[in-house]
């Protein structure tokens, strides 16, 4: 999804205005199908986005051109419904495993057992891992980095990075891919900092909330309602302390110019 995404900002003002309109139909139905928390929610609108889609398309690039792949969009909201968002039922992960089967054959001999071996033994591993306690938190290397901060005492612990597990994503603080998050009120915030206090068992974040997150596409819906944002990166708050419980969704962060940025949530949890 986000090479869909950065697509649709690469070809902004660089396609006409009828074939990008065209696009962001596509865009922003699989925007819809593809997040966890809005693929039931908004699954009439992807539908009627990718009917629409369908239906220019013999327009725009003849009807010659409408392949049986191109009809089949139309089906994906009703499978969504069963199945839930598009992660869940992609061949890609069936197709990536090939690659897994090919390393497990060591022998031309009994290639079809020795495949079978191997997926059992890592069947019993999965099972034996599923009844092990994990830790929900862990995190990277501590910093020996000078804070001037409110928040910072000498005693509290600073971090690169944190993985929370539950969400399956990591914040890191050295790279610009990985310090941008949405909290539980739907806030966009860059992570400055990760702290854990002395006597204090749960991880804090310092962070700087974006004051201005606008609609960087107003149709076929405004891209807010599908939590992507035209965000000033110069107009930040004070830094703030939050536990990192607050986090809800990683970002995918464009920069376009100096002070403009695109934002968008990864909703599903996966892309890292």
């Amino acid at each position: 999804m986000p090479f869909v995404f950065w697509l649709n900002i690469v070809l902004k003002g660089k396609l006409n205005n009828q074939f990008y309109s065209h696009f962001k139909l596509l865009v922003s139905a699989l925007r819809i199908l593809v997040c966890d928390n809005l693929c039931q929610i908004h699954n009439q609108l992807a539908e009627t986005f990718l009917k629409e889609f369908v239906s220019q398309y013999s327009i725009l690039y003849g009807p010659h051109n409408v392949s049986y792949n191109v009809h089949n969009l139309v089906h994906l909201p009703m499978f969504v419904k069963i199945h839930g968002s598009l992660d869940n039922f992609s061949c890609f992960k069936y197709e990536n495993y090939l690659q897994e089967i090919k390393k497990s054959i060591k022998s031309a001999k009994y290639p079809l057992p020795e495949i079978t071996n191997r997926i059992i033994e890592k069947q019993k591993h999965c099972l034996s891992e599923k009844y092990q306690i994990s830790n929900p938190v862990t995190v990277g290397k501590e910093v020996s980095i000078k804070i001037v901060s409110p928040y910072v005492s000498l005693a509290d612990k600073i971090y690169e990075k944190i993985t929370l597990q539950d969400l399956n994503i990591t914040i890191n603080t050295s790279k610009i891919k990985d310090k941008y998050v949405m909290l539980k009120n739907q806030n966009i915030v860059v992570v400055r900092h990760i702290m854990k206090r002395q006597n204090e068992f749960e991880f804090k974040i310092i962070v700087q909330k974006f004051f201005n997150c606008l609609n960087f596409y107003f149709s076929p819906t405004p891209s807010s309602n599908l939590e992507t944002f035209n965000i000033n990166t110069a107009l930040l708050s004070d830094e703030f302390i939050i536990s990192v419980t607050e986090v809800k969704y990683k970002c995918f962060f464009v920069p376009i110019s100096n002070e403009t940025a695109i934002v968008t949530t990864l909703c599903h949890g996966i892309a890292e």
